[in-house]
């Protein structure tokens, strides 16, 4: 499908060039369709056609109430009739909603004025009184895009949808007056959008009062079967639209006709006088904007009046803060395509908070490799620009300074990048409630982002990668075992085994490992350093550590979450469409923090770096849900999950399930055991996890060799001792270790810092409080090569420690 399009800055005439391209042509007896995005365009454009003697047809809403997408038809209809040229006028809307048949399609050619938003995000809260309205709808799994299901109206529902609709639009159901359910509904009842639903949001809808998140794309299929299909803007290829439609098998194509090669920059303004200011020293947004409250936005009209003086400006803000003014200035909007009056006015101050939602970015982030810094050029700052070229740039004739002030310093530099000559200037007293502006030193250096072609390419390459390396790693498992006992579980006695020590078996049941592990979580301990630890990875027979570079393979992976928001039948609830099971950790509840595990089993075993790529898939779905993984808790506005991404390396073992400390907080749950193994192949290439197939009751059948009835038996037998003694036991072994490590540490010269963290540490880990640890350190200082530097460094060693441990 092949798109022309038609690229050139703001006044540079892209409407007069197809104006004096169609009226040259329809004297051929050639067909024009014009689509343009508001009414007031449309009538601007057929009094163009009138003055020069054409008749147009011109259908908007406005003309035709009630019937425009009726009149659009006839108006096709009829002009097929004969062989004589014609054009029709009507807006985005219309052209979009119309349902046109191919043969009557190749008798048009298209010219869409300004480019479609083809992206965007939606947040439902629907509540339970919205259950019902859900009912109506229906997911399947997104080849896509792992995070997300195809969302749609159930064969048979759409009328019933069309209801809520109406009745929403016309207020006489408060159920569905919301601007955001209306929205989503509109795009679920439009054949030209896929919907799509986060996935972590739609299984936990119930348990979250059905908060859900949508995404919807506008498919260019509106714009196919035409005669020729032209798209008009300005910067089209940072478009959304020119990112994501190739998907969509779009090939975009500049328009080669001579009347359509129009000026693509503002060299014509470098002798202009243009000074931009920017007065907020944070990327703006309404939080920002919120947070320094009315004094700031005082502040800020001061210093904007005194700056513009009695001349006339604009001024473009977010509608809820109306009651914003600026001494002689007029209020435009923020989308303002086709407004040329004001081409008097040489002074604009654009102060719009134009972010997309949180969701958004990670959306197009993941399914395109869309990233947050093109996304904010092809949307926020692109209306921006075409606000600010509503003013006297507009005018090639007018040599008047421009003054425009704008809200942050990217927002600076894209429009000086645009505007050839143009000054930056940071307004350094404007409002410490909205962070001091940085000094102007100079623009920051470009970074090259790939184009769709170069991300499809790195996909399609890192996919093949994938599947060679699935692909060779089975061929070999296989010859190794034949009877396909394949899935290994390893168990260390202690977090001081070393590789010799380590215990493995096979089995080729799941069910075996899942009545390993149910045995284990009956076992108590008055330490979890009592308990032994395990992992399901293959470890290579002729290795001698556990690094991730002896790894032969994994067949299945824990999630540990240590101290989050996070519940346990929340976290289990993500991932319900896999077979998992979850437990608690030992220290659960210990100063009221949440400590669990998932375990999460896969069909076929993989690589180590296979193994890591699938903890950062399931990392991603618990962050589509609203939490962070990770010590930064800036980098979201969302709950810390939890989620220990120090566990990330394949190759770290975790306790075994246990009864937890405090015993009335233990659980082991395997409510979602019957559920699909996750599909590694399809998840290393799009992460969707195969849906619930139809199961029978079989059965269970223990295959467990000697190595896991070895296990079992072994792990009966670590309760059967006096448990206080041997506790002690072990901690003074680990303490001795511990002394012995700190002492040859300290043998070597810059291990002085690193050693006593290490040394603190590990006295911790073998069950000493902060008191006791310091005692002992106290005794070894003398080992220490700087003793006056380490006993200065001490209790802050101790207490990071502390915080890792």
């Amino acid at each position: 499908m092949k798109i022309y399009t038609i690229n050139g800055v703001c006044g540079s005439g892209k409407s007069q060039a197809a104006i004096n391209y169609i009226t040259s042509n329809l004297p051929a007896g050639h067909k024009y369709i014009i689509a343009q995005p508001t009414i007031r365009l449309c009538r601007e454009t057929a009094n163009f056609f009138v003055e020069r003697g054409i008749e147009s047809h011109l259908i908007t809403s406005e003309d035709q109430p009630g019937s425009a997408q009726k009149a659009y038809k006839r108006a096709i209809s009829r002009a097929i009739q004969n062989d004589k040229g014609c054009v029709i006028i009507t807006t985005h809307r219309t052209f979009l909603d119309a349902e046109i048949e191919p043969e009557k399609r190749k008798r048009f050619n298209i010219f869409f004025d300004e480019v479609p938003q083809v992206d965007s995000t939606t947040y439902l809260n629907l509540k339970h009184s919205h259950t019902s309205f859900l009912d109506n709808y229906e997911v399947t799994p997104c080849d896509d895009n792992a995070e997300l299901m195809n969302i749609g109206i159930k064969p048979g529902h759409a009328t019933i949808v069309d209801g809520y609709l109406a009745a929403g639009r016309q207020r006489k159901d408060l159920l569905y007056t919301n601007p955001d359910l209306i929205r989503f509904m509109e795009t679920s009842m439009d054949r030209n959008h896929a919907n799509y639903v986060n996935r972590a949001k739609w299984m936990r809808r119930v348990s979250q009062e059905h908060q859900l998140i949508t995404h919807s794309i506008l498919k260019p299929d509106a714009f196919r079967d035409w005669n020729s299909c032209r798209i008009m803007g300005a910067n089209i290829q940072d478009s959304m639209m020119y990112q994501i439609w190739p998907t969509y098998g779009v090939n975009f194509k500049p328009d080669p006709t001579h009347e359509f090669q129009l000026k693509t920059d503002h060299n014509d303004l470098q002798n202009r006088r243009i000074s931009i200011h920017y007065f907020c020293g944070r990327s703006w947004s309404k939080y920002t904007r919120n947070e320094g409250g009315q004094a700031a936005l005082d502040t800020l009209n001061k210093a904007v009046n005194d700056l513009f003086g009695q001349q006339p400006s604009l001024l473009v803000a977010n509608n809820d803060i109306d009651d914003f003014v600026l001494h002689n200035s007029t209020r435009i909007s923020n989308i303002c395509h086709g407004i040329n009056e004001h081409r008097d006015k040489h002074n604009i101050l654009f102060m719009s908070a134009l972010n997309d939602l949180p969701a958004h970015y990670g959306f197009l982030s993941r399914w395109q490799g869309i990233d947050t810094t093109m996304l904010k050029k092809a949307k926020g700052m692109e209306t921006m620009y075409q606000a600010i070229m509503r003013t006297s740039l507009r005018d090639q004739t007018s040599t008047a300074a421009v003054k425009i002030v704008v809200p942050d310093i990217d927002t600076a530099n894209f429009l000086a990048d645009m505007l050839p000559g143009a000054k930056v200037h940071a307004m350094d007293d404007i409002c410490d409630a909205w962070g001091q502006p940085q000094k102007t030193r100079g623009r920051p250096r470009k970074a090259r982002t790939l184009t769709s072609k170069e991300r499809n390419s790195k996909c399609r390459e890192r996919k093949k990668a994938l599947k060679k390396a699935q692909a060779d790693l089975l061929s070999k498992i296989t010859t190794q075992y034949p009877d396909g006992a394949n899935i290994p579980v390893t168990w260390q006695e202690s977090v001081f085994s070393i590789k010799h020590n380590l215990t493995s078996g096979m089995t080729d049941s799941w069910d075996d490992i899942r009545d390993l592990m149910q045995t284990a979580s009956e076992q108590r301990y008055n330490d979890k350093a009592d308990n032994s630890l395990i992992n399901f990875v293959r470890f290579k027979a002729d290795s001698a550590t556990k690094g991730k570079d002896d790894i032969e393979y994994v067949h299945g992976i824990q999630l540990d979450f240590d101290g989050g928001a996070l519940a346990w039948i929340d976290a289990s609830q993500l991932f319900s469409d896999i077979k998992h099971l979850t437990y608690n950790s030992f220290n659960n509840g210990k100063n009221g923090d949440v400590k669990f595990r998932i375990m999460v089993p896969f069909d076929a075993p993989v690589t180590c770096q296979h193994a890591e790529l699938l903890w950062d898939v399931f990392k991603a779905r618990i962050e589509s849900d609203g939490y962070y993984v990770g010590n930064d808790a800036n980098k979201s506005k969302g709950r810390n999950s939890g989620l220990d991404i120090s566990k990330r390396p394949a190759n770290s073992f975790y306790y075994a399930p246990s009864k937890a400390g405090k015993k009335e907080l233990s659980f082991f749950d395997t409510s979602h055991w019957d559920g699909p193994l996750l599909d590694v192949a399809h998840a290393l290439e799009n992460w969707v996890p195969k849906q619930s197939a139809e199961y029978h009751e079989v059965a269970p059948v223990s295959n467990a060799g000697p190595a896991l009835q070895g296990m079992l038996a072994a792990l009966n037998k670590r309760c059967d001792y006096d448990g206080e003694a041997e506790a002690q036991k072990r901690r003074e072994i680990r303490i001795e270790k511990a002394e012995q490590e700190w002492r040859l540490s300290q043998q070597q010269a810059g291990q002085g810092h690193s050693g006593l963290f290490i040394f603190a540490w590990s006295l911790l880990k073998a069950g000493l409080d902060k008191y006791e640890t310091k005692q002992i350190m106290l005794q070894n200082m003398i080992y220490a090569r700087s003793q006056a530097e380490r006993m200065r460094e001490l209790d802050a060693q101790i207490a990071s420690a502390m915080k890792w441990y």
